[in-house]
C-alpha cells in the first residue's frame, strides 16, 4: 500500500512535472505566437512627387508721365515757326468801279467808270508761333498730349502811306494727340498720333479794314511739329531699352525661392515665352505690360537647380492673363501624430474593455508606430498587452493597420478616410489584438489620434510664402508677387510625414533695381 501510495505520488509527480513540461512547451510556444507581431507592412520612403504648373508673371516697365513730359518738352522746339518777310499789295489799292451809262429801257451798263481813289500799300510781316508748356495726361489704353500755341505777328506798312500803319495780331490755338504706342515681335515700339487743333483765337490783323490772315502760313508749322512728335515718340520708347532689360531678368531671375520650410518647399520658374499685353496709363504711370510664360515647378526638399537658361525669344501677343499656381505642402510630422495617438490611446495605463466574444478583457497599450507604406498609405502599428478573463496567460502583439487620409478645406482639418487591418490571421489570440482595435472607443481614438486641426499650420504657410514671394533676388531684380488664393487638394504620407498639399495661386511681378520700400 505504501509502495502503492508512493509510487502512486511518484506517478502523479511524474505526470504533474510532464504536464508542467507540456504547458510549458505549449505554452512557449503560444507565447511566441502571441508576442510575434503580425505581418509588418512594408515602410517605405517614396518621395512626393514635385509638380509644374503653367503659370504667367508680369514684367512690368514703367515710367513717369511727367518724365515723358520733360522729354517732349526738352525736345520739341518752343518756337515752332518764325515769320520775317514782306509783303507786297497787303493792302490792296482802292479804286471806285460805277456804271455811268445804260442802256435804254434797260438795266444794262454800257459805259462804266473806274478810278484808283488811293494806292496799295506793301508792308512787311514780323512774328513767331511758339509753344507752351506740353501737357501729357493719359487713362487706360490713351496717352493725352495737349500743345498751347501762341502766335504773335506785327505788320507794318511801306512807303509813304504805308510807314504810318502798324498793327499786331495775336492768336492762340490749342493741339491736341491721342497717342497709342505697341511694341512689334522684333522688340521694335512704334507709335500712332491721332492729332486735333483748333483755334482759340483765329489769328488776323486789320489794316485799314482789310482782314489779313495767317493760317495758311501757321497750319503747316503745326502740322509739321506734330509729325516731328510722332516721330520722336517711337525712340522715347525705345529709350526705355524694354528688350535690355527683359534680357537681364530671363538671365538672372529665374531662380528658386524658398517659400517655406520644414519642410523646405522651393518654387521655380522656368520661362518659355515672353508676351506684350499692351499698356495702361493711370495715376501719372504709363505701364508696359511685359509677361513671360512657363511652368512653376514646386520641389520639396534640397533646392533645385536653376532652369536651364534659354535665349530671349521674340514677342508674342497671346499669353494667358498673369497668375501662377504651385504646390505649398503641409508637413504633419509622424512623431507628433505618435504623440497625440498614444495620448489618445492612454499608452502603458491598464484598461478594462468589453470586447464582443471575449468578455472584460484588462488591455494596456504599449506603442504606436506611423510611417508611410506603399501607395503612399499610412501604416499604424498599435501595440497591445491584454489579459482576457478564460486566459492564464498574457495576450501581446502589434496590430497594423493601413489607412488612406482626407482633408476637410472648410474646417482645414485631416482625418482618416478608412482604415483595414494589414494581413489575415485565423488564430484566436491574435483575433482578440484585432477585436480590442476594433472596437469603437479604441478605434475612434486611433482615428481621432491621427487626426489633426491643421489651420494654424495653414496659416503659418500662408504668411511664410507670401513673406518669401516678396524678396531682392540680386542687385538688378525684385520679386514681388503675393497669394491670391490657397486651397487643399490632396493629402500623402510622405517619407517623414503627412503632407497636406495646398494649391496655392497668386500673382507677380519681376521688378527692376531695388525693391520699392513700404
Amino acid at each position: 500500500m505504501s509502495f502503492f501510495l508512493t509510487s502512486m505520488t511518484k506517478s502523479k509527480g511524474s505526470i504533474a512535472m510532464a504536464a508542467i513540461a507540456a504547458v510549458a512547451v505549449i505554452g512557449g510556444g503560444v507565447w511566441w505566437f502571441q508576442t510575434k507581431s503580425r505581418a509588418v507592412p512594408p515602410q517605405t520612403q517614396a518621395a512626393v512627387g514635385n509638380s509644374a504648373n503653367a503659370s504667367t508673371i508680369v514684367l512690368p516697365i514703367k515710367a513717369s508721365l511727367a518724365e515723358i513730359q520733360t522729354r517732349l518738352n526738352k525736345e520739341i522746339p518752343g518756337t515752332l515757326y518764325s515769320v520775317n518777310e514782306p509783303r507786297d499789295a497787303c493792302v490792296p489799292a482802292g479804286w471806285i468801279d460805277k456804271c455811268i451809262l445804260y442802256a435804254p429801257f434797260s438795266s444794262r451798263c454800257i459805259q462804266r467808270l473806274k478810278t484808283k481813289i488811293s494806292p496799295a500799300i506793301d508792308c512787311h510781316v514780323d512774328g513767331s508761333v511758339t509753344r507752351g508748356t506740353i501737357q501729357v495726361t493719359g487713362s487706360g489704353q490713351t496717352l493725352n498730349l495737349s500743345v498751347p500755341i501762341a502766335v504773335n505777328v506785327t505788320v507794318k506798312g511801306r512807303g509813304e502811306i504805308g510807314r504810318h500803319i502798324q498793327e499786331t495780331a495775336n492768336g492762340n490755338a490749342t493741339v491736341t494727340a491721342a497717342v497709342q504706342a505697341d511694341i512689334d515681335e522684333d522688340w521694335n515700339p512704334k507709335a500712332t498720333v491721332t492729332p486735333d487743333y483748333h483755334w482759340d483765337k483765329s489769328i488776323g490783323v486789320d489794316v485799314l479794314g482789310f482782314r489779313i490772315t495767317f493760317a495758311d502760313k501757321v497750319d503747316p508749322k503745326i502740322k509739321d511739329a506734330l509729325a516731328d512728335l510722332q516721330g520722336k515718340l517711337p525712340g522715347m520708347l525705345q529709350d526705355f531699352k524694354l528688350k535690355e532689360r527683359v534680357a537681364k531678368g530671363w538671365d538672372k531671375g529665374f531662380t528658386a525661392i524658398k517659400v517655406n520650410s520644414a519642410p523646405d518647399v522651393w518654387l521655380r520658374f522656368a520661362p518659355k515665352t515672353v508676351g506684350y499685353k499692351g499698356y495702361e496709363v493711370a495715376d501719372g504711370v504709363i505701364r508696359l505690360s511685359l509677361m513671360a510664360g512657363g511652368d512653376a515647378e514646386t520641389f520639396v526638399g534640397a533646392k533645385p537647380a536653376d532652369p536651364a537658361k534659354v535665349p530671349l525669344p521674340p514677342l508674342v501677343k497671346d499669353l494667358p492673363a498673369a497668375g501662377f499656381e504651385f504646390n505649398l505642402p503641409i508637413s504633419l510630422d509622424y512623431a507628433a501624430l505618435e504623440t497625440e495617438a498614444e495620448k489618445a490611446l492612454k499608452v502603458n495605463e491598464k484598461q478594462v474593455m468589453d470586447v464582443p466574444n471575449f468578455g472584460k478583457v484588462d488591455v494596456t497599450f504599449t506603442d504606436v508606430k506611423i510611417y508611410q507604406t506603399t501607395g503612399n498609405l499610412l501604416a499604424i502599428g498599435v501595440s497591445i498587452a491584454a489579459d482576457p478573463p478564460t486566459s492564464f496567460l498574457d495576450t501581446k502583439g502589434t496590430i497594423w493597420l493601413t489607412g488612406s487620409v482626407k482633408i476637410d478645406n472648410d474646417a482645414k482639418r485631416l482625418s482618416i478616410d478608412k482604415l483595414d487591418v494589414f494581413g489575415k490571421t485565423d488564430s484566436d489570440t491574435v483575433d482578440l489584438l484585432v477585436s480590442i482595435v476594433s472596437i469603437a472607443p479604441v478605434n475612434k481614438a486611433v482615428r481621432d489620434a491621427v487626426s489633426r486641426d491643421y489651420s494654424k499650420d495653414y496659416e503659418k504657410s500662408i504668411t511664410e510664402a507670401n513673406k518669401a514671394l516678396n524678396m531682392q533676388i540680386n542687385d538688378d531684380l525684385y520679386f514681388n508677387g503675393k497669394l491670391d488664393s490657397v486651397a487643399a487638394n490632396s493629402v500623402s504620407a510622405g517619407p517623414t510625414s503627412v503632407l497636406v498639399n495646398l494649391t496655392a495661386k497668386g500673382s507677380g511681378e519681376l521688378g527692376f533695381g531695388k525693391m520699392p520700400s513700404e
